[in-house]
C-alpha cells in the first residue's frame, strides 16, 4: 500500500493498524506499506511497543554514495526510535 496514511485522520492512525495486522493475521499475509508521514511510523512503533509485536519490521531505503542501503527496524528498535523520534522515513 503506497502512502498509505493518505485520507487518514492521525488520530485514528492507532486503530488503522491495528485492523491492518489484525485482518493480516487473519488472513496469513503479509503488509508492504510506504509512508512520509510521521504520524504513520509513530503509531506503528507505538503498537509495536505496547503489544511487543515481533512481526513488525520497518525499513528504511536511502541513498548513501550513488549506492542505495536499507536499514532494517525491528520491534526492539521502536523503543528508541520512539522516544529520540528517530527520523526513519
Amino acid at each position: 500500500m503506497d502512502e498509505i496514511e493518505n485520507g487518514v485522520h492521525y488520530g485514528i492512525m492507532s486503530q488503522m493498524w491495528q485492523i491492518i495486522l489484525k485482518l493480516a493475521r487473519e488472513n496469513a499475509v503479509q503488509v508492504v506499506a510506504t509512508t512520509h508521514g510521521w504520524d504513520c511510523v509513530w503509531a506503528l512503533a507505538n503498537i509495536a511497543i505496547s503489544e511487543r509485536e515481533k512481526d513488525i519490521i520497518a525499513l528504511r531505503i536511502e541513498e548513501v554514495d550513488g549506492a542505495m542501503r536499507l536499514t532494517e527496524f525491528d520491534e526492539r528498535d521502536f523503543g528508541e526510535i520512539a522516544k529520540q523520534q528517530l527520523e526513519i522515513r
